[in-house]
């Protein structure tokens, strides 16, 4: 195979940009925070000025309160992690080996080896002022050397803020809105700059960038959207871990704090109201047991419907597959990475040497269900059948992806996470 000429690299661009469209968005959504509970947003702003009096020690109580929502309800930016501890170290050397921050050999040295070969990997941030304070907030550039795929990964967690003393402390949003409002800001600053995407690619929690979507009337969301088993909204995945009366405490909470979140609602409200791309695609991943989001976690069941239904007036189509890794743990099913998905169950989470029943090949089979996703050979997993229908489709010298992270994935991890790709890019190229 001809090797492909180099192309003009996004490597050679600043490591910091200002994004300076973003203030008025930010400081619009800062106040939304200082009003105090996320009820008043909507309330006459002769109301939110009169509430404005209490408005620090009700701040300050809606910060516990959503701090100790974001550990009962899985959100974002909750800490420690102990379960996450080895994976994080992991994460963290062999992010180190790739970029030539870790020189120690280990188990990843030769997989580094090769990333560096083909990758080219680079810090960024995108600066907006605010109030004598700059808000930092940082993404991780993967870009192959030749012609091929671009990620910006986009973590909820490394973010900072910097004083006029230059004095950093970690971002602390204090609202859903506010987590939300970031990863938005992040797309139309790289957009301004150039950088249209093709898709973007969403895991669990990934899925709240969603909830920033209403502060903007011009975004537009890229071509390709992949919703990998995400959060519909605090109150369903309220409602599928704990039982009544607790589910309803939370909920409660979660909306006077300001931090009750509805991806779902906003998607659809999304398309609703903005102008969406002629063809527009939406995958749709599911883990037909997932601890967090199926069953009364999974999103409204008339939500596949209503996409549908917007997204074929644009020409475009849904894609939607659920899948059942057999001889694996349920609990696992949530984070089952990609590569392990595959339209025959019995190969799901196992390897690719068990053969197909010629019964198995509607894919539908032991809560397995393919029928309405992308064409899949029996041998192809999730993480192919994406690169074959989703990366290999581009409009310049890449295709551009942006990752918005779950959960738990730290900038390491999420990078970690993006390997598997990767190896599959080198492979192929």
């Amino acid at each position: 195979m001809a090797s492909l000429a180099p192309v003009p690299s996004l490597m050679s661009s600043p490591p910091h940009w200002n994004y300076d469209e973003g203030v008025k968005v930010l400081a619009y959504v800062k106040k939304v925070n200082a009003v105090g509970l996320g009820l008043f947003q909507n309330f006459p702003q002769g109301i939110q000025n009169a509430f404005s009096v209490i408005t620090k020690p009700v701040t300050w109580v809606k910060n516990i309160l959503g701090d100790f929502l974001r550990k009962r309800m899985y959100l974002p930016l909750h800490y420690p992690i102990p379960a996450m501890i080895r994976n994080m170290q992991a994460a963290k050397q062999l992010y180190g080996l790739v970029t030539g921050k870790e020189t120690d050999q280990s188990c990843f040295s030769g997989i580094a080896a090769r990333v560096r070969e083909h990758f080219d990997i680079k810090e960024m941030s995108i600066d907006i002022p605010l109030n004598e304070i700059i808000y930092s907030f940082k993404i991780t550039v993967v870009e192959s050397k030749k012609e091929g795929v671009r990620f910006f990964l986009f973590s909820y967690y490394g973010h900072e803020i910097v004083d006029r003393e230059q004095n950093r402390k970690p971002w602390k949003p204090g609202s859903i809105d506010e987590l939300g409002v970031a990863p938005c800001l992040v797309l139309k600053a790289l957009e301004k700059q150039g950088f249209k995407m093709d898709s973007l690619d969403l895991f669990s929690m990934g899925s709240l960038g969603f909830q920033g979507l209403k502060y903007f009337e011009d975004i537009k969301l890229p071509p390709t959207i992949i919703l990998d088993r995400n959060l519909a909204s605090t109150y369903r995945v309220a409602t599928k871990l704990y039982a009544f009366p607790i589910k309803w405490i939370l909920y409660v909470g979660a909306l006077l704090s300001g931090w009750d979140a509805n991806p779902e609602s906003s998607l659809l409200k999304y398309f609703e109201t903005h102008e969406a791309h002629q063809g527009q695609r939406v995958v749709v991943i599911k883990a037909t047991e997932d601890f967090y989001f199926s069953k009364q976690g999974d999103f409204s069941p008339n939500f596949i419907s209503k996409l549908r239904q917007w997204v074929s007036e644009r020409q475009g189509r849904v894609f939607s597959g659920e899948f059942f890794p057999l001889m694996t743990h349920e609990r696992a099913h949530h984070a089952f990475p990609r590569e392990g998905l595959f339209k025959n169950g019995l190969n799901s989470g196992v390897n690719k040497t068990i053969p197909a029943e010629p019964s198995l090949a509607n894919g539908l089979n032991f809560g397995t269900d393919t029928r309405d996703f992308f064409p899949m050979g029996q041998n192809e997993s999730v993480l192919d059948v994406l690169n074959k229908n989703v990366l290999s489709q581009k409009q310049g010298s890449h295709h551009n992806c942006m990752v918005w992270g779950g959960s738990l994935q730290t900038p390491d991890i999420l990078f970690m996470g993006l390997l598997p790709t990767l190896i599959e890019y080198i492979k192929k190229s």
